[in-house]
């Protein structure tokens, strides 16, 4: 997931490196079971 993440970053920079950093530490300390599934999605 890091590396997908990393490499989309450095193909889109849709952010500053350091939300990127911010979001994805977020999600490695529990925010991803915390997360809702989108709308439509395939609901993990």
């Amino acid at each position: 997931m890091m590396h997908a993440a990393g490499d989309w970053w450095l193909g889109e920079r849709p952010c500053s490196r350091a939300d990127l950093v911010k979001a994805l530490a977020d999600l490695l300390w529990g925010r991803l079971a915390e997360a809702d599934d989108l709308p439509g999605g395939p609901g993990f």
